[in-house]
């Protein structure tokens, strides 16, 4: 069996979720367990790579995560990486041969990336390869053709902490956010998971509360879900077998799983911005047990908040709405 059959007949694990959920936290709980291949860095496949008409092994080189392999040592925004026992030259020649022997489709070009790397990592025979980049939940309904056997595990975060960071991330990239975006992009991602998971039982939900507050808990029942074996690296997180200290978006350095990020909203958003985001989410809060901090608006004020509170125009504020009808 050539390379790209194997790795076709391999089932992945894609994880989920909304930027700045936790996704990269369970990505490093999960990457030293021996039946796993865990690919350290985001593909970027459904949202970049699936479909572009430069599609090819140039093309994620230079475009997605692979691109870190170029160096042995950096630190980014989103964590330090040690790649110095990955020789670049190595695996973009394993890429190319897995690419020519595959059928050459999206994704085959997938398989080839996963493939690679646990050809020069020495990790060929794993139960499962896990990927992830923030909103896979969006196109896994279209993967299920051709990987039937897919698990897919979503992490979901505090919608007020999970705007409190993924605005800082915003902030970084000088790109503007409002809270009408916000919920509407959350409310999507959430709504395209919970679409997913009503059609397949190959679906798991972890709170972000729960990972970080009851983690070796959470982790066993992740085991549960993928049929594998306990292992005590899976509350060690790492980045290709290397400790990881977090992503942080608020400047944190971890020495291990933390709870330091819970409620960190309270400290960083005004009063009005929690009200917003409470008085449009609190359905969605309240089933996924999250207390509230205010009192719900009558009618007449969530009319209100709707045309006065916020800061983004009538077509995003009209937009917003259509997103939370779907949740």
């Amino acid at each position: 069996m050539n390379q790209t059959k194997k790795f076709q007949n391999t089932p992945p694990v894609f994880l989920c979720g909304y930027p700045k959920s936790g996704t990269t936290l369970l990505l490093a709980l999960l990457d030293n367990h021996p039946e796993l291949l865990v690919f350290p860095e985001e593909s970027k496949f459904f949202s970049k790579v699936m479909g572009h008409p430069d599609r090819g092994i140039e093309y994620v080189l230079d475009k997605t995560g692979v691109n870190a392999f170029r160096y042995d040592e950096v630190s980014w925004q989103s964590g330090y990486r040690d790649y110095s026992e990955i020789d670049f030259e190595q695996y973009k020649a394993s890429l190319e041969s897995c690419w020519q022997q595959s059928d050459q489709s999206d994704y085959a070009l997938l398989e080839c990336v996963m493939s690679s790397y646990g050809k020069i990592t020495g990790q060929m025979n794993p139960t499962y390869w896990v990927e992830k980049t923030p909103r896979n939940e969006l196109y896994l309904k279209d993967a299920l053709q051709r990987w039937p056997e897919l698990r897919a595990i979503y992490i979901l975060r505090d919608p007020r902490d999970n705007f409190c960071s993924y605005r800082k991330k915003r902030q970084y990239d000088k790109k503007s956010f409002s809270l009408e975006n916000f919920i509407q992009d959350w409310s999507r991602s959430l709504f395209a998971w919970e679409t997913l998971a009503k059609s397949s039982a190959q679906t798991l939900l972890i709170r972000y509360d729960d990972l970080v507050s009851h983690p070796k808990e959470t982790m066993k029942k992740t085991c549960q879900f993928l049929k594998i074996d306990w292992d005590d690296t899976l509350v060690e997180p790492t980045r290709n077998g290397v400790f990881w200290s977090g992503n942080s978006m608020h400047k944190t350095e971890f020495k291990g799983i933390s709870t330091a990020s819970l409620q960190k909203y309270k400290s960083l958003l005004e009063e009005d911005e929690v009200r917003f985001l409470e008085t449009w989410l609190e359905s969605v809060m309240t089933n996924y047990e999250w207390a509230l901090d205010f009192p719900l608006p009558t009618v007449t004020g969530k009319i209100r908040s709707f045309f006065f509170n916020g800061k983004a125009d009538l077509v995003t504020k009209l937009k917003m709405l259509h997103s939370l009808r779907k949740v």
